[in-house]
C-alpha cells in the first residue's frame, strides 16, 4: 500500500554518497530553490533550517517541514528529496518548533529567524503546549536549583511567555536558592578595598577586576549610598561604587561581610542577603580612616573581612593584604594602574596628531584638551579606534603599550605573592 502524507518531516544531508549518481550534495540554496518551486505548483507550505556540523554531529544537514492542501503520496516526496528520510508529522507544531530545538534546551539553540519559511503567520507555532510547558518549566527551576538562573539573568534565560504564565513558580524558586545559600556555613567571599582621589580608575578598574573572575556576567554597581544594594539581583559580584563609611552601620557593615553569618542587608522594597562570591568597595578615603571612633580591636574584625587593599596613587596601585601576625595591612606588589595609563596614551596620541598638523594652542586649551581627551570613555575611544583611526595610529597606540611593561600587572604580581607563599609553606612543611 503506498503512503501518502499530509504533513511531512525531510531530513536531507549535505554530502551524499549514493551508488547510482555518486557524490551527490545540497546547499541551502538547493533546498530553498525546491521548495519554492514545489509550492507554486503544489500550493505546500513549509519551513526548513539549516543544522551546520558540530560536536555532535560531522555532517551539515537541512530540516525541512511541509504542509500540504491535500495528502501526498511517498513517491511524489520521494521524487523532490531523492535522498532526503522522509517520515510523517503527527504534530506539525512540534515539527517546526524543532526546527530551532526549542523544546531541548540541551541541543544547540537556533533562533525563529533562521527558519525559511512561506508561512505568513507564525505567531501559532511559537507557543508551547501545556505538557511541553511543564518539561521547560521543570528545567528551570532544575538550573535556578544549580545557581545557573538567578534574578539578574532571568529575562535573558527564560522565555518571556514561560515567565509570564508562571512567574510565581520562579520567583518562589528564586528565594528557595537564596534562603538555601544563607544556611551554608562555608562560604568564601573575596572583599576587596580600593581607595584613591577621585577620577583616578576605581570603578573601571573594579569593573575589569570583576570581569577577569565572571568574563560573562555583569557585576552590580551599586546605585546610591543610601541604598547600596537596591539594584542587587543575585550577581557574584557587588561592587560598593565610592562608599561612605556612613552608608552601613558599623554592625550591619561586618554581617555583609562576614564568610559564615549571611544575613540580609536593609534595602527600599525587601531586605537582600548577598550571595555572591565577590565585594569590591571603592571609596576616596583609605580604610583605616573608616569607623575612626571603634576601638583598634574592633577596626580589627572589619580589617580580617576585608583581607585585600589596593591603593590608587597616580599611575600606579599599591597591593596590600592584611596580616593577622602584625594586626596591619602590608604592601605585598605595585603594579601600573591600567586606566590612567590607557588615558595617558590616549591623550598623547591625541595631541601628538594635532602637533603634526601644525595645530596651535595656547597652554591653557592645550590642558583643557588633555583633559577632555583623558575623559572619553574605553567604549568611545574602541569606536574611534575602529572606524576614523588609521592602522598606523593603531600601531602607535600598541607600541606603547611597553609602558605597562615596566611593573607587573596587579594579576601577575598577586599570582607571583602566592606562588612565593606556596613555596614557603613547601620549604618549611618539609623542613
Amino acid at each position: 500500500m503506498v503512503k501518502s502524507y499530509r504533513n511531512a518531516n525531510i531530513r536531507v544531508t549535505s554530502e551524499n554518497s549514493t551508488e547510482q549518481d555518486g557524490a551527490v550534495t545540497y546547499t541551502l540554496a538547493d533546498i530553498e530553490n525546491n521548495l519554492i518551486d514545489w509550492s507554486k505548483s503544489a500550493n505546500i507550505i513549509y519551513w526548513f533550517i539549516e543544522h551546520p556540523a558540530d560536536d555532535e554531529v560531522s555532517t551539515t544537514h537541512y530540516h525541512i517541514v511541509i504542509k500540504f492542501k491535500s495528502p501526498v503520496h511517498f513517491d511524489t516526496i520521494k521524487n523532490r528529496f531523492p535522498y532526503g528520510d522522509i517520515e510523517n508529522t503527527r504534530n506539525l507544531r512540534n515539527s517546526i518548533q524543532y526546527l530551532i530545538h526549542f523544546n531541548d534546551k540541551s541541543k544547540v539553540q537556533y533562533s525563529w529567524d533562521d527558519i525559511k519559511t512561506n508561512c505568513v503567520d507564525m505567531s501559532p507555532y511559537k507557543v508551547q503546549s501545556i505538557a511541553q510547558q511543564e518539561v521547560t518549566i521543570q528545567a528551570i527551576l532544575e538550573a535556578i536549583d544549580l545557581g545557573k538562573i538567578r534574578e539578574y539573568n532571568q529575562y535573558t534565560d527564560i522565555p518571556i511567555a514561560i515567565w509570564s504564565k508562571h512567574k510565581t513558580r520562579i520567583a518562589n524558586a528564586l528565594e528557595y536558592f537564596r534562603e538555601r545559600v544563607c544556611m551554608d556555613k562555608n562560604r568564601n567571599i573575596t572583599v576587596v578595598f580600593m581607595s584613591g582621589p577621585t577620577g583616578i580608575g576605581k570603578t573601571t578598574f573594579a569593573k575589569m577586576y570583576s570581569k577577569s573572575r565572571y568574563p560573562s556576567v555583569e557585576p552590580c554597581v551599586s546605585s546610591s549610598s543610601n541604598d547600596p544594594l537596591q539594584d542587587y539581583k543575585d550577581e557574584p559580584v557587588l561592587i560598593l561604587d565610592d562608599l561612605r563609611d556612613d552608608s552601613f552601620k558599623y554592625h550591619d557593615f561586618l554581617k555583609l561581610l562576614d564568610n559564615h553569618t549571611l544575613s540580609s542587608s536593609k534595602s527600599r522594597y525587601r531586605n537582600k542577603p548577598f550571595i555572591g562570591d565577590m565585594i569590591i568597595i571603592t571609596s576616596t578615603r583609605p580604610i583605616n580612616d573608616w569607623y575612626f571612633s571603634k576601638t583598634p580591636e574592633d577596626k580589627h574584625q572589619l580589617y580580617r573581612r576585608v583581607r585585600e587593599w589596593l591603593k590608587f596613587d597616580g599611575d600606579k596601585i599599591y597591593g596590600y593584604e592584611y596580616s593577622d601576625l602584625t594586626n596591619r595591612y602590608e604592601l605585598v606588589c605595585t603594579a601600573m594602574n591600567p586606566v590612567v595609563m590607557e588615558a595617558k596614551k590616549r591623550r598623547d596620541f591625541m595631541l601628538g596628531i594635532f602637533d603634526g598638523m601644525g595645530v596651535q594652542f595656547t597652554p591653557e586649551k592645550r590642558k583643557e584638551l588633555g583633559d577632555s581627551i583623558e575623559s572619553v570613555s574605553d567604549e568611545e575611544w574602541r569606536r574611534s579606534l575602529s572606524g576614523d583611526i588609521s592602522t598606523e595610529h593603531r600601531k602607535f597606540i600598541e607600541s606603547q603599550s611597553g609602558l605597562s611593561s615596566r611593573l607587573p600587572t596587579l594579576e601577575e604580581a598577586l599570582e607571583k605573592r602566592k606562588q612565593k607563599k606556596l613555596s614557603e609553606s613547601e620549604l618549611n612543611s618539609s623542613s
